[in-house]
């Protein structure tokens, strides 16, 4: 099943790319002629362009560059727990008793020991 669909790994970038070129020629080629007076781009330049912004702003996901970086450190750490309230009973078993007593009483919780 796997090697059926193995022309998919360098197909799907390649229309990616593709579809990105036209996208940005085709943006391109609409407003900047009227907006700055420059000329208008080729497919291969447009590519080029994508390419070269994509470089230059996106940082194809490295730690620390783009979105992806920033989600891989922010979320990873904070979001670890598959049940958002187990990062809280984790945290509430390591209090001590006097601790949890203080939080509880800043908290206008009534405990019932």
């Amino acid at each position: 099943m796997r090697r059926r669909f193995r022309f998919l790994f360098f197909l799907i970038p390649i229309a990616f790319l593709s579809l990105g070129s036209l996208a940005v020629m085709g943006l391109w080629n609409w407003l900047m002629p009227a907006l700055f007076s420059v000329g208008t781009v080729t497919f291969w330049q447009a590519a080029a362009l994508l390419i070269l912004g994509r470089l230059l702003l996106g940082g194809y996901g490295r730690p620390g560059y783009g979105r992806s970086g920033f989600r891989g450190r922010f979320w990873s750490r904070r979001f670890a727990y598959a049940d958002p309230g187990e990062a809280m009973r984790t945290r509430w078993e390591n209090l001590t008793p006097e601790q949890q007593a203080r939080f509880a009483a800043r908290c206008g919780w009534k405990r019932n020991d």
